[in-house]
């Protein structure tokens, strides 16, 4: 997390050095397990990622961004709340313009990503969860058997959308323009044909 204390630096390799220790601290002992990790920090260092971690998979979920942009400030904001009485929100706009995607796109294009990189669509998750995962895990080279599909279609049976309310914000609450969104990051839409939502 990047904290708002004087003389502080943030120091990437030992962040993921400590990453990595603690994975396999958590995995001592246990038999071979795939870590799904969460996050888009991951895009600030993705070289790095993959120094820590030679064999991961990357997995770019495309989402329109005038829906992820405030929802990314959202929840940096939340925990820098719980560490702080004041969250410079302007500031913070530098994690949470479009800039990562835009690079993101351009190494891709470039060829210069050094890893493993698959894609998945918001929208077509959305709309078939199963067969959008099916066909991920086969970008992937990973197997996925009837039985995945079973377990995903359970679990959303269980745990439908909005099941504990919605979560709801919009671009202009965290000082962002929606149509400045889409103008900036109309290049990173087009290239991968990312769905519009309204």
């Amino acid at each position: 997390m990047i904290a708002d204390i004087p003389g502080f630096a943030s120091d990437f390799p030992a962040a993921m050095a400590y990453h990595r220790a603690a994975l396999q601290s958590l995995q001592h002992g246990e038999r071979k397990r795939t870590w799904v990790l969460k996050t888009p920090v991951y895009q600030m260092m993705i070289d790095l990622l993959w120094e820590t971690y030679p064999d991961a998979s990357v997995i770019m979920t495309h989402r329109d961004p005038v829906k992820t942009l405030p929802s990314g400030l959202s929840t940096l904001a939340t925990v820098r709340w719980l560490r702080s009485d004041h969250v410079d929100l302007q500031e913070m706009h530098a994690y949470g313009g479009g800039l990562l995607l835009l690079m993101l796109m351009q190494r891709e294009q470039a060829g210069t990503l050094p890893g493993k990189f698959a894609h998945v669509h918001f929208a077509a998750l959305m709309k078939d969860p199963a067969a959008t995962m099916e066909q991920l895990y086969a970008d992937l080279g990973r197997p996925f058997g009837a039985a995945h599909a079973d377990r995903i279609r359970d679990y959303l049976a269980r745990k439908p959308k909005g099941k504990f309310g919605k979560h709801k914000y919009a671009p202009e609450e965290w000082g962002l323009d929606g149509a400045r969104i889409r103008r900036d990051l109309e290049p990173y839409m087009e290239y991968y044909k990312v769905a519009r939502e309204e």
